[in-house]
């Protein structure tokens, strides 16, 4: 019982991509409505934005699950597949690095801001050559792409139009059952060696009812009075904020990292030194990823000030 919970814990990777997608969608989508919807929408300072945001990290990551393939896997070092996977045009024209799997969902996080960015500068009705373009850019890309997934995220986004003054504790209650059910869900839809009948339920509507659990629980969990019990613990507070401001470089960097230190820590079984290694491994992981947060994410406010400055010239 113990092996299989540690696997279904380690299954639930599909749970946590569409969770990033549904509040990527509430919180980044949410303010360019927002921000259209006052004619605030600065098109030049979205594009800065959302480029440094998500390429400064992503760039080195890319290039450091390229080495990591040459060290263990003995692949070639492939620069076009590396800056495909940098653009977020893996899955499109090239493929994810297989040392650094997770890197797929970056892919549908840069064309869901592309797709947003190009709605908004369409609502203030500036729209000529270049958003045309990025448009036809888009729709392509997403014949490659999973678009249910692009529902995920505008679903998200709608969600931060919508006022709930009322009856958010029991909408919340109501989208941890819907969100439980589709978990299991999401689970039925993946083949599986423990249990059988998996990989016949839908993928998709699998997704949208976990996605449709999250959105229901997002009015209590944006509701002032939770907030402002939250904000009493103050230590809590500050550990939350570091901890959300590097987990993206955490996210980009601990699957090349966990391929690399596979040369080392291998345990076959459930065991105390196991679950020493594993230990040692997630604080290896943890320690690394903060580094590179200091070199690079970091310093992302930093490099879209310069940007900016240089434009303004």
């Amino acid at each position: 019982m113990l092996v299989r919970a540690m696997y279904l814990a380690a299954r639930l990777g599909q749970e946590a991509v569409v969770l990033f997608f549904v509040l990527s969608g509430f919180l980044v989508g949410g303010q360019i409505i927002r921000r259209a919807r006052t004619n605030r929408f600065d098109s030049h300072d979205y594009a800065i934005d959302r480029a440094t945001r998500i390429l400064l990290p992503l760039i080195p990551a890319a290039i450091f699950a390229g080495i990591v393939g040459v060290v263990r896997q003995m692949a070639p070092f492939d620069p076009l597949q590396i800056a495909g996977n940098a653009l977020g045009l893996n899955g499109i024209l090239v493929k994810t690095l297989p040392t650094d799997v997770p890197l797929w969902s970056l892919a549908y996080e840069i064309w869901f801001y592309v797709i947003a960015g190009v709605a908004a500068v369409l609502c203030a009705k500036r729209g000529g050559i270049l958003p045309l373009a990025l448009g036809l850019a888009a729709m392509l890309a997403f014949c490659r792409l999973d678009a249910s997934l692009l529902l995920v995220w505008v679903l998200g986004a709608l969600a931060s139009t919508v006022e709930i003054p009322r009856g958010r504790g029991l909408l919340a209650l109501i989208g941890v059952c819907v969100l439980v059910a589709g978990s299991a869900a999401i689970q039925l839809a993946r083949p599986s060696l423990a249990v059988a009948g998996t990989g016949t339920f839908p993928a998709a509507l699998a997704r949208g009812v976990f996605a449709a659990g999250i959105l229901l629980a997002i009015p209590w969990l944006t509701s002032p009075s939770l907030n402002r019990a939250l904000a009493r613990h103050t230590g809590l507070a500050r550990a939350a904020a570091f901890l959300a401001g590097m987990s993206y470089t955490l996210y980009l960097f601990h699957y090349p990292l966990l391929n690399l230190l596979a040369f080392w820590f291998t345990p076959r079984a459930l065991s105390t030194g196991a679950f020493a290694a594993l230990a040692g491994v997630l604080a290896i992981v943890f320690v690394f990823a903060l580094a590179m947060y200091w070199l690079f994410e970091r310093n992302t406010d930093a490099l879209r000030r310069r940007i900016k400055r240089m434009i303004a010239r």
